[in-house]
C-alpha cells in the first residue's frame, strides 16, 4: 500500500449483483431488483461466518451453533439453524440471487459457491498534509 492510501473493508459482493455491507448489516441490490434488506444480528452473524468459512469447506450445523449462537450467548438448536438459513436464502433469492448461492450439503452442513462471493474494499487517498 502506498503512503497516504487507506484501504477499508466494506463487505462482500455476491454474484456481482448484491453487496453485503458489514458495518450496517445491509444487503443492497445493485441492479435495483428488490429493496435493500437490513439483517438481524443472528442472521448477519450467520452470513458473515459463511463468508469467512464456507467458501472452501462445508460448515456444519454444530459449527454454526457453536460459533454463532453459543458464542453470542443465544440458545442453539438445529431447528434454529435451519430456520435462519431458510429465511436467509429466501432474502437472497428475493434480491435476485440464484437459489443455490448457499448450498445445503445433505446431513453435513452448508457451503457457499466460492466463485459467487468476493470481498469488497474501498480506498481513500490522503494527502498526508496536515
Amino acid at each position: 500500500m502506498l503512503p497516504g492510501n487507506e484501504v477499508n473493508f466494506i463487505g462482500y459482493l455476491i454474484e456481482g449483483k448484491v453487496v453485503y455491507l458489514h458495518k450496517t448489516k445491509r444487503l443492497i441490490c445493485l441492479n435495483g431488483y428488490g429493496e435493500d434488506i437490513i439483517l438481524r444480528k443472528t442472521m448477519s452473524h450467520v452470513l458473515e461466518y459463511l463468508f469467512e468459512n464456507a467458501t472452501v469447506d462445508v460448515v456444519t450445523d454444530s459449527e454454526l451453533m457453536e460459533n454463532v449462537w453459543d458464542r453470542h450467548g443465544l440458545s442453539s438448536s438445529t431447528q434454529r439453524v435451519w430456520q435462519v438459513m431458510s429465511n436467509l436464502k429466501s432474502k437472497l433469492f428475493f434480491l435476485g440471487l440464484s437459489d443455490d448461492v448457499i448450498l445445503r450439503v445433505s446431513k453435513k452442513g452448508y457451503l457457499l459457491k466460492s466463485d459467487s462471493v468476493e470481498r469488497s474494499f474501498s480506498s481513500r487517498v490522503t494527502s498526508g498534509i496536515h
